[in-house]
Order: structure tokens, then C-alpha cells, then sequence
């Protein structure tokens, strides 16, 4: 199997689903006919078992060969915007570390989007879908706010002593209560936040 093929397929474990046109942005896009190289490679790895392949979307969506996640799930838009925005973060610069619903603690505790070391700096990611209420956004606040106090995220694996960077992406913005040495900050995308925050 080719390289390209084998990076296709991490990535399809990584974010879990991924359509047509974010495959092209991550491995075809400095190709000539970007759309049908993509095509052609997608169609020979659906042929081979590799991937499933959703055709009632437009572009078609793509799906490990080894995911048992159903083509209408409800998790599948949530797991492409995350793809989505790494794909915009790729665009200023590709993060060190990019891991989607890492495990952290345990269950109950925070539960980040994507876990990213940007630039150097580590980030905890929510990527909000919903609205919520003050008292509810609060709850997630406050759940990164206890693993902060438990010390748990300090180990020798950690690539960085620094607690990371807690980014909230919303069309709202919420007031959020914090402490000393938990950092949130929130934007509607990741150009929003360059803009607010890393120009």
C-alpha cells in the first residue's frame, strides 16, 4: 500500500469520517486534478475493503473500513467540523500534536473535541454545535477547572507543564467564571481566533 494510502487511512481513524473534499485539502490539493486523483485513489480503497464509502452526500463521505459508525450518525457533522478546523489550523501552520476525543481522565471529567499543540503551545479544543445556557456552559468550564486542581494532566509524557490553553469555538459568547491558571478563550473559528488572539 502506498504511503498516501496509509496517511488516507490514519486519518480516517483519526477524525473518524472525512468527505471528499477534506481528503483533497490534506492530500491532493498541491495536485493536478485534485478531484479526480482523489477519486480515483478513494474508489480503489472502497474497491480493496478499505473504506465505506456514504454516496446520499454530496461530496461522498468516507469512513475507515474497520469503523462501525453508522452513515447517518449524529456525531458524523461534529467529527467533519473537527476536521474542518484542523484543516484551517494546517492552513497558518500544522500542529505538532493533533488528537481528536482524546481520552484524558476518566469518564466524566473533561472530554475535549481535540487535543492540539499549536505553535509550541498546547490547547484543549471544544467545538460547540450547540447553544447552551450560562449554567450549563459553566458545568464544562468547571470540569476543566477540577482537572486543573487535580494535578492528573502533570506527567512525564506531557509535552508541556503549562495547563493548555482551553479553546472554545461558538457563534456565542459566554461568561465564563475561571482561576489563576486556566486560560479560555473563545472564537466563532480558528480564524476568528488568530485574529483575536495570535496576530
Amino acid at each position: 500500500m502506498r504511503e498516501r494510502d496509509k496517511a488516507i487511512l490514519d486519518s480516517l481513524k483519526k477524525f473518524r469520517v472525512l468527505n471528499r473534499d477534506q481528503i483533497i485539502a490534506m492530500y491532493f490539493d498541491d495536485t493536478k486534478q485534485a478531484i479526480t486523483n482523489c477519486n480515483r485513489v478513494m474508489n480503489r480503497l472502497h474497491l480493496q475493503g478499505a473504506v465505506r464509502v456514504e454516496k446520499g452526500s454530496r461530496p461522498f463521505c468516507y469512513f475507515h473500513g474497520d469503523s462501525n459508525m453508522k452513515f447517518n450518525s449524529m456525531k458524523a457533522p461534529h467529527f467533519k467540523m473537527i476536521a474542518d478546523m484542523y484543516i484551517r489550523m494546517c492552513e497558518y501552520c500544522k500542529p505538532e500534536v493533533f488528537e481528536v476525543e482524546p481520552k484524558m481522565a476518566i469518564k466524566g471529567s473533561v472530554e475535549p473535541d481535540a487535543y492540539a499543540v499549536w505553535k509550541g503551545t498546547p490547547f484543549f479544543i471544544e467545538v460547540q454545535r450547540s447553544l447552551y445556557t450560562k449554567k450549563v456552559m459553566q458545568t464544562k468550564v468547571n470540569r476543566y477547572l477540577d482537572y486543573f486542581l487535580s494535578g492528573v494532566w502533570k506527567n512525564p509524557q506531557s509535552l508541556s507543564n503549562t495547563f493548555p490553553v482551553v479553546i472554545i469555538l461558538t457563534e456565542s459568547d459566554y461568561e465564563i467564571e475561571s482561576i489563576e491558571g486556566v486560560m479560555f478563550l473563545q472564537a466563532k473559528d480558528i480564524d476568528d481566533l488568530v485574529k483575536k488572539y495570535m496576530s
